[in-house]
């Protein structure tokens, strides 16, 4: 691999029930990047109540509030799948 060539390598994953949280690091420049992947997404929409999709929306603003992914310098990719 040359120097000044890109990589992007896990440094970290948090998984919960609906959610996984995943740190990666893009080198050279040492930039750290934020995903936040809501899991589920649509069959939370489609088979339960509102109730169950509700409440994973708000797991998620916790997770980013907790994280203060929100407030990070940190590029933040969110994916609802």
């Amino acid at each position: 691999m040359v120097d000044d060539e890109l990589s992007v390598s896990l440094q970290k994953e948090d998984l919960s029930q609906h959610i996984i949280v995943r740190t990666f690091v893009l080198k050279p420049a040492e930039t750290i990047v934020k995903q936040v992947q809501l899991r589920g997404f649509q069959s939370l929409l489609g088979k339960y109540s509102p109730t169950a999709s509700s409440y994973s929306l708000i797991e998620l603003k916790e997770k980013l509030d907790a994280g203060n992914m929100a407030g990070s310098s940190a590029p933040l990719v969110v994916q609802c799948t």
